[in-house]
């Protein structure tokens, strides 16, 4: 029993190191808008927060200091648009506000908490 812990430990441990290593090598430093058709970027870096899209392409991640500091699945908390494609297309900062496109549908975030204020089909 001792050994199935320790074993689960360490499984969880490595894959709490090393799950998002790969979304957090593909940080943009230099821009505050991401439009995943176009790089290979998940997120940018912007005032020591990190926001990046999950390999789902659904859930909006930010990380202050390495540590979780809000998480959205952006699809599943908005109304889901049967023309669009269930995924994040594009993020940005716009006007103070983290700016998401999934198809035709628009989500607006406060970026210090992650609530969604605006969620709409334009």
């Amino acid at each position: 029993m001792k050994t199935l812990c320790i074993i689960l430990f360490v499984f969880l441990s490595v894959n709490n190191i090393f799950g998002q290593k790969s979304n957090s090598e593909k940080i943009s430093t230099e821009s505050t808008s991401i439009d995943f058709t176009e790089t290979e970027f998940r997120g940018f870096k912007y005032k020591g927060i990190v926001y990046f899209v999950e390999n789902d392409m659904q859930t909006i991640k930010a990380l202050k200091k390495g540590k979780l500091f809000w998480e959205k699945n952006v699809v599943l908390e908005c109304e889901k648009s049967k023309s669009s494609k269930l995924q994040i297309q594009k993020i940005k900062l716009h006007k103070g506000y983290l700016h998401a496109i999934y198809g035709n549908t628009d989500i607006w975030i406060e970026p210090v908490n992650g609530s969604i204020f605006i969620c709409g089909v334009y």
